[in-house]
């Protein structure tokens, strides 16, 4: 997750400083309820101005997947009690 969100932190510092500005100010009352969750909204943001691509979006993706690749066991049973209840 630290990766992720220094990729994303980089990524911000390279907007111009209205959006750059308006972005982080908008994160401070951002309030995360899953799945909506602050990545989703920097990512979301960095789209709708074109800051990245579709493709980029995929990549960044795909990389975390990779570092993460037992997350979608977390994602189906929930916590590891609940998997060893399950």
């Amino acid at each position: 997750m630290e990766i992720l969100k220094r990729d994303l932190e980089k990524l911000i510092e390279q907007l111009p400083i209205n959006n750059k500005e308006k972005l982080k100010n908008s994160l401070k009352e951002l309030m995360s309820v899953y799945p909506f969750n602050e990545y989703e909204y920097i990512i979301s943001n960095l789209l709708g101005i074109n800051k990245i691509t579709l493709e980029d979006y995929l990549k960044i993706r795909e990389e975390y997947l990779a570092r993460n690749e037992y997350l979608h066991i977390f994602e189906r049973y929930g916590s590891p009690t609940a998997f060893g209840i399950t």
